[in-house]
């Protein structure tokens, strides 16, 4: 029997690492599989829960929180073709850790602090805090995020209430928010009043548009500012359990993107071209204009509206927000 063949009758569609059962259904080859396992079994928060909430939970949609805690976990094994994009930026912060430490500069990092704010538990870990302690995060995304982050960067204005900003600018806010959260939660008057981001890109697209690695910088909130966010985040969250609802979520929060239609019209070398001054969300303006301005063998085209984020959601199969 060759090589392959007996490669081919082993069974690696399953897999247990640390005394964590995972499928790997997908045919992710098996040594990516093991590490896509692994890494997944070293976080060390956990699920919401009644009563404690980690940062990341706390700034992001509280109907996924509430969902969270009131939903039993599952006993089903994860499959690890889920897992591989947080286990690749679990590898690069355990690397970022070791190399940091071996150049003993005292540099603190991985460190997880927690706090009481209205009787519930607020945890959340901090990446890095430097040597002259400023707070950095270790960032390993798409650059879909840097797109997002920078075009909330012009939209910002001076003023704007976070209730606006949670709205207006949702990438900027939350990276904003993550970093207020773990300066309150240090509570340290030497730690700097501003914090960054450390950007490492995960895939190729657009490479030429954004810096590989890059770094920004945010102000953070003062304390009071935290401490009401906090509070009010965890009044709402309290409510719903009482009466038994969930808090819907906002357009921002589901990714919203509004449907875009367009005509488009053959050029002299056949290719079809979008016309100029065609593209509209709104359907009526765009029948206006098809009626006004199109041509026989104009093509309409239509991108239906779509929530985005909620193809992410854990909760997705179960919501039932509409």
């Amino acid at each position: 029997m060759s090589i392959i063949a007996q490669a081919s009758q082993n069974d690696k569609t399953k897999l247990s690492i640390n005394g964590v059962e995972f499928t790997n259904n997908h045919g992710v080859p098996f040594e990516t599989a093991l590490f896509a396992g692994y890494h997944s079994t070293l976080y060390s928060g956990g699920a919401p829960r009644v009563g404690k909430l980690s940062t990341t939970t706390l700034i992001g949609p509280l109907r996924k929180a509430i969902y969270g805690m009131l939903q039993p976990e599952s006993t089903e094994p994860q499959d690890v073709n889920f897992l591989l994009a947080s286990a690749k930026g679990t590898a690069m912060h355990q690397g970022m850790t070791n190399a940091l430490t071996a150049y003993g500069s005292g540099y603190v990092c991985e460190q997880r602090i927690e706090t009481e704010v209205d009787g519930w538990k607020i945890s959340g870990e901090f990446d890095i805090l430097t040597p002259d302690k400023q707070i950095k995060d270790l960032k390993f995304v798409s650059n879909y995020n840097l797109k997002k982050l920078q075009e909330d960067m012009l939209i910002l204005q001076p003023g704007m209430s976070l209730e606006e900003m949670y709205e207006q600018t949702p990438t900027y806010f939350k990276y904003q928010a993550q970093l207020s959260v773990y300066y309150y939660l240090l509570n340290d008057p030497e730690v700097k009043p501003y914090a960054s981001i450390i950007f490492m890109i995960n895939n190729g697209s657009d490479m030429g548009k954004f810096k590989v690695d890059s770094e920004v910088t945010f102000p953070l909130w003062p304390r009071e500012a935290t401490q009401e966010f906090i509070e009010n985040r965890v009044a709402i969250i309290k409510q719903h359990l009482a009466d038994g609802t969930l808090p819907l979520c906002s357009d921002s929060e589901r990714g919203f993107s509004p449907a875009e239609y367009k005509l488009q019209r053959a050029g002299a070398s056949g290719v079809l071209n979008t016309v100029r001054g065609s593209k509209f969300n709104n359907y009526n303006k765009f029948r206006e204009f098809v009626i006004r301005s199109g041509k026989i063998g104009d093509v309409e085209q239509i991108t239906e509206a779509k929530y985005t984020l909620c193809n992410y959601c854990n909760y997705s199969s179960i919501c039932t927000q509409e």
